[in-house]
Formats: C-alpha cells, structure tokens, sequence
C-alpha cells in the first residue's frame, strides 16, 4: 500500500514576471520589460521573459479542439488561469500529458479544480489538468489508497519526481466535470513561480480563429475630483453602433472637462462555440497614437483577486456590466500592462490639447482578428472667473473671455420663500466683465460655460446686508463626510434646507492639531471640502462647521473614526478598546488605506464594517475580535458582499483570521445547527451493489468535506462529493454478501457539529 504525505497546499514562491508583446501581432510572443523611471507604481517582483520552449506542447486531450472559455476571462474572485476545451458535454475523454515530466501533484476536491494533476516539466514549468473524471489506473490507484487512508473524498498530495514519470502524449486522466457544472478539461500553464502563462503562446495548443471580437459598450470616467464627463462627475456608459464590419461607433461626441479614462466591455467567440470569450489584447489610440495597451500573456496566480483593479469596480458593483480598463490608477502586481507608471492611459487637454480628438480602440484576439470602435473625444476645461458684489449688481469677471460662450446667474432670496431669479448672458469674445442686477438680500450662484458644454464649479456671491432676523426654527446645518476608496481623501459635505449666507467654515481635529479645510460651493444650500487625513494618526478625527442660514449663526459637528495602514510598512491597530486588533506587515496593502471602523449591532453581536468599500488589498492582514458571550460554537465570520464564512480557527479569546482580499465586515457569530443530510436512498440492492445518494446542506458555516465519512458495516467507503450540488453518490464495486448491512454517515460542518445518520439494509 502506497500512503502519500498529504499537504494543505503547495509551499510556493510566487513572483510576478511581466512583460509585453510585441505589436506585431502575427510574432506573438513575451518581450522583457522594465520599469518605468519614477514609476509609482510598483509592478511585479521580477522581470523577466519567459523561458520555455513553447513549440514542445501538444495537445492535451482527444475531445476535441473546441475552446469555451479563454485565457485571463473574468471571474469573480480571480483571471480565469487557462483555457477550457470542451468535451461536448461527455465526461471520459483521454486526457494526455502536453510534456514529458512527472505528477507533482494530485489533488481531489469537491469544489474548486475537483480531481486535478499537476505535471512538472524538465524546465521548471507546470501543466495543470483539472475537473477530471478520474486518473490513470497508477495514479488513481495511489489516490484511492490516500483517500482510504484519511477515510475522505477530498486529498491533496505531492509527489516525488520518480513516483509517476509521464512522457508526452500518454495518457494520464479522462475528462469529466468534478468542481464544475458540466464536463470539459481546463488546462494551464504555470512558469516557474506558477504564474499562469496564456496556451496561446504555443503554437501546437493555439486553435484557428477567424471571428472577430465584438464590442458593446465603453465607459469613460472622470479621472479628477473637479472633472466631469459630459457635463457630470459620473462614468458614463455609452452604447455603441455599427459602423462596418468588425467597425463600431459612438455617434455623439463625449465631452470632458479636465482629465478622463476610458473602459471597454467587449468580447470575442471561438469558432465552433456558442460561448463568449474574453479579448487578448487591447489598444487605445488618440489622434493616431497609443495611449494605452495591454496584452493578456500571463496573469500573478498570488495576487489574481487584483482582477478587482483591472475591471472597473464601481460598474460591477452597480450591475451595469464588466468593464477592462484602459488605464492603470492603483499599484498592483498585474503583469500585462505596457507601462506601470501611475496615472497612465489618462487623458486631459494640458497633454493632448483642448479641442476635438478622435479616439479609437482597437479589440484583438491571438489570431488577429480585431474590432474598432471609434467616436470623437473632445477636451477642454471650464473657463476661469471671479465675482464680487457692487452696489445693487453682481460682477463676473472673466479670465478666459475668449473661451466662455455662455454665464448663468441664479439670484436666490433669503426672504419671501426663497424666490429664485435667473439670467442668462452670452458674451462677446472680447467681453471681460459682465454685470447682473442683485438685491441685497440675495444670494447670488454663478456658473459658465465654454464651446463644448463644459461647465465651471460655481462661485456664490452672498448677501450685501441680512434681513431682518425673524422668530421660528433655522434651517439645520448637516454635515456628512464620505470616503475615496483609491486615493483615501475624505470629502466634508455640508447642506441646508435654507440659503447659505455666510460660506460655511470647516475646522477638522486629529492627532492634537487642529486645522481649517477650504469649502466650495455647489450650490447656494450647498458646499463642499475636502481633505486628506495625516496618515501617521489614527482614531477620531472631528469636523466643525460654522456658517450662517437665512441670517443666523448655526453650528454642527461630524466625526469619523479612521486607522492607517501603509504599504510597506508592519504594525498593529488596537480598535475600540482592544477589542478589534489589526496586525499588518510590508505586504498587506497595495497603497496606503486609511481604514474605517464603523460598529453596528448584529442578530450575534458587534459587526465591524471595515472600509472604504470596494477596497483592494495585496496580501493583505490578520484581524483578531474579543467575543465578551462566552458561548460555545462560536466562530469569526467575514462577509464580502452578502455571504458569511468562516475566518481563521475556531479558538476564541480572541477569535483571529487573516482578511486576503477586500475590506467588508467582521463578526463574531454562533452556529449550533448541525448540517442536514436529506434525499438519501439506497438502490441496486438486487445486484447486492448498493448505489447510494443524499443531499446535504448547512445554515452557515459550511461543511467541512474532510469531516464527511460514509462506512457501510464500519468499513469505510469514499463517495463521490459533487461541492457545487451539494450531493453525493457512491456504488459499490464488488457484490455485497447477503443480509442485512448498516450504512453510516457523518457529516460536520466548519463548526463542529455532528450529524449521524444510520440506515439499515437487506441484500437477498
């Protein structure tokens, strides 16, 4: 009997290599690149090209050359790390080994990959085999032996490099659909640090491609706090039309003031298939020349959450589509960008010019074949004035006269209900001041407007003298703040029923000092400012503002809690009171956070909000929660999104995991419920070989698959655990001896709760 050590995973160095390609897209291939001088982003670990010998891969199975999902496609957690290739739907297709190596591993699961092989290579590269039916009769053997052996279905075993030696084209496996919904073979590359490399770069495992992606939709977003995008500071989402073949079009010029990137939702289709597929490469140009360019050769395997910075975020977590961007905003480890500088593939008129631009993406896929879609891009900013009350008018004073096609002025009064009054003025080129009539006790708004549309942040001219102050309540003085989860800068927003008239006055406090943040109107009920926490202080920091409404002195206080967590730095955050504790090394983050804790009451408990939202961390850091209950079957949970799951051990006191991926919410929770068994049968009892089947399922913690034991007369038998279903099965090999016999089963879940379940049976 074989009994293999098993191992929770393998113990990997995983480096980030990138590099480009070059764009002569017929010579596909890795080219070296190197970091950008000042670069402040900080790209992979190592730079290095590829270096395998991509003509020595075959193919890796008879089903079929038929590819249904490709090379870095999204998924929700992670780049999807090979291609599949289909099988038609039929499990039991031979599946051969691409090189001559040996099984460095073998893995069985009942989620995730399922049954899996991982080939090494004489050159230190991986092959990997997954959501096989099963193995070669040596390897399966071996695997059953180690599955008797811990009496689960779920191993995870390493093997030595004379154990299973394979040449290549031999048989290894056979198709099937452990882990997955429907039977195909997924197959990977990994170089030395086993970073998915893209198949396509062999030519053996390339398949022909005469389909050209197609595009839907593109996105651009302000890339600046006072930018807009066709007159809002929202991304816009603009759908596109046909413009020829493999040819696309915005039809109406997209206008932007200040700065601006683009995102594309696009997607290709191999011949052969009815699924969509993801786009290999992508290249913005501006007037003929390239903005921004990426080719999807190899993705970090470590680091593939980072998936949440090469897509647009906010568009995905509003539900309106998957949207790659063509520009690099964050630090990250993705190795597919031309350059790693940061902000790169931003556009604004200081760089390209103020005027009308054409704007052109181009989609590719491996072969070639490439769509365009292509519109006109105008940039230009806000033209520039001041204002100031004389007499009974107000005054614009125009900077760009030449620039400013149009001014609006928005005359509110205090009194009478706040009566509004509007002008409108389009001056001449050569006009510098122009003069609107204003009462005294009217607040004045301002905004212009250049050629394009783009409109200015407006300027408030308040009151020449304030009305008689009459009895009844003010107006309330609100005061919000909310966070900028990339660039950690906290926006104070204050607003009122009534009119401004005095600008409200800002005072933020933390780390003992105390300073004033300048406030910009938005509107005359309306202002604005920002400010970027000291990153060396953590806790409260308290916003005061005073400002006068309707004539009378009001004053309102806010507070947010906020704890820094810098990039490249170790430390701990002890959090109300101690009874949050956050430890973090050189690797947690990607650029420095300035974390918020906010605390609300849970059917358990304290739950800790952590945020900003949407906040993407590198490796991220260890957190550790006091539980005051003192009950039993308790546990850290983490939420991300709108499921719970278990984080970290169940010893308490305090109860610790390490959060690896996004900001979201913490808890300690009870779970006493035992997971269910239901639906279970028993038949083949006339062939006396039982074919078993049940169901299982639990409330919260999840099942704990290496706690999942069948025995039929104490004897230990290893069913088929389908994780994605939540079923298994099991059929007996051999024929059973007549009589009576006792199936057994027991399930626990992550928390420790037992289910047994005992059914007796007959075999005449």
């Amino acid at each position: 009997m074989r009994l293999a050590v098993p191992v929770s995973a393998s113990l990997l160095l995983l480096v980030l290599l990138p590099w480009t390609t070059p764009s002569t897209l017929p010579q596909r291939g890795p080219s070296p690149n190197s970091v950008p001088p000042g670069s402040s982003a900080f790209p992979p670990d190592v730079f290095d090209p590829l270096e395998t010998d991509f003509g020595d891969y075959s193919w890796p199975t008879e089903a079929g050359h038929v590819i249904t999902s490709s090379f870095a496609e999204f998924r929700d957690t992670h780049f999807h790390a090979g291609i599949d290739i289909s099988s038609g739907d039929i499990a039991g297709y031979r599946v051969f080994a691409s090189r001559d190596g040996y099984v460095a591993r073998i893995t069985i699961s009942p989620v995730g990959y399922g049954k899996m092989l991982e080939i090494r290579h004489p050159d230190g590269y991986t092959t990997v085999y997954a959501h096989l039916r099963g193995f070669a009769p040596s390897i399966d053997s071996a695997a059953f032996q180690e599955q008797i052996r811990r009496e689960c279905y779920p191993i995870d075993m390493e093997c030595p490099p004379g154990e299973f030696p394979v040449r290549k084209g031999e048989v290894i496996a056979f198709t099937g659909k452990t882990g997955t919904h429907s039977p195909h073979l997924h197959f990977e590359i990994r170089d030395t640090r086993m970073n998915p490399v893209n198949p396509f770069l062999c030519p053996p495992l390339r398949v022909h491609d005469t389909i050209a992606p197609t595009v839907t939709k593109i996105a651009v977003s302000p890339a600046g706090p006072a930018s807009t995008v066709d007159g809002t500071h929202a991304t816009r989402v603009y759908s596109v039309r046909s413009a020829g073949k493999n040819r696309y079009r915005v039809n109406a010029p997209i206008v932007v003031g200040g700065t601006a990137a683009f995102a594309v939702q696009a997607r290709d289709r191999m011949p052969g298939s009815r699924f969509r597929n993801g786009v290999y490469a992508y290249t913005l140009t501006l007037d003929g020349k390239v903005v921004f360019r990426i080719h999807l050769d190899r993705t970090p395997f470590r680091e593939a959450h980072e998936i949440g910075l090469y897509y647009d975020r906010q568009l995905l977590a509003e539900g309106r589509g998957r949207f790659e961007k063509l520009s690099v905003d964050s630090p990250n480890d993705l190795p597919f960008y031309e350059t790693y500088a940061i902000p790169s593939g931003v556009l604004c008129d200081a760089a390209w010019g103020e005027g009308t631009h054409a704007f052109v993406i181009r989609c590719e896929d491996f072969d070639g074949n490439s769509a365009e879609v292509g519109g006109t891009l105008i940039l230009g900013h806000a033209p520039a004035f001041s204002a100031e009350r004389r007499e009974q008018e107000v005054v614009i004073h125009l900077f760009e006269p030449f620039a400013t096609k149009r001014i609006d002025c928005y005359a509110r009064r205090i009194s009478s209900g706040g009566t509004t009054r509007t002008w409108h003025a389009p001056p001449a080129a050569t006009t510098e001041s122009v003069a609107f009539p204003l009462a005294r006790d009217e607040v004045a708004r301002i905004e212009t407007e250049d050629r394009w549309g783009i409109r200015s942040d407006p300027v408030v001219v308040l009151p020449d003298s304030l009305p008689r102050q009459e009895n009844g309540p003010v107006p309330p003085l609100l005061v919000d703040t909310e966070r900028e989860s990339d660039s950690g800068v906290v926006t104070v927003v204050i607003a009122t029923e009534g009119v401004f008239t005095s600008s409200p006055v800002a005072t933020v406090r933390e780390g003992g000092r105390e300073y004033a943040i300048v406030t910009t109107p938005r509107t005359e009920s309306k202002y604005e400012g920002r400010f970027r926490p000291e990153v060396s202080v953590a806790g409260t920091r308290s916003i005061v503002v005073h400002a006068a409404v309707n004539g009378k002195q009001v004053q309102a206080e806010t507070g947010i809690d906020l704890y820094p967590i810098p990039a490249g730095a170790q430390g701990t955050l002890a959090i109300d009171g101690g009874n949050l504790i956050v430890t973090y090394d050189s690797l947690s983050v990607l650029s420095p956070v300035l974390m918020s804790v906010e605390k609300s009451d849970g059917p358990d408990g304290t739950v800790y909000t952590l945020g900003p939202e949407l906040t993407l961390l590198r490796r991220g850091f260890r957190v550790a929660v006091r539980d005051t209950t003192r009950q039993s079957h308790r546990a850290l949970f983490s939420r991300e999104g709108s499921r719970w799951r278990i984080l970290g051990d169940l010893a308490a006191d305090p109860f610790s995991g390490k959060l690896t991926r996004t900001l979201g919410d913490l808890a300690v929770m009870s779970d006493s419920i035992p997971p269910v068994v239901s639906r279970l049968s028993i038949g083949g009892l006339a062939h006396r070989k039982p074919v078993i089947g049940f169901r299982f399922s639990d409330n919260l913690a999840g099942v704990e698959y290496e706690q999942l034991k069948v025995y039929i007369d104490n004897h230990v038998v290893i069913p088929e655990i389908d994780g994605e279903r939540h079923r298994a099965s099991y059929q007996a090999p051999d024929p059973l001896e007549r009589g009576p016999h006792t199936l057994t089963i027991h399930l626990m879940d992550r928390m420790g709760n037992l289910t047994t379940v005992e059914r007796r049976f007959v075999l005449r």
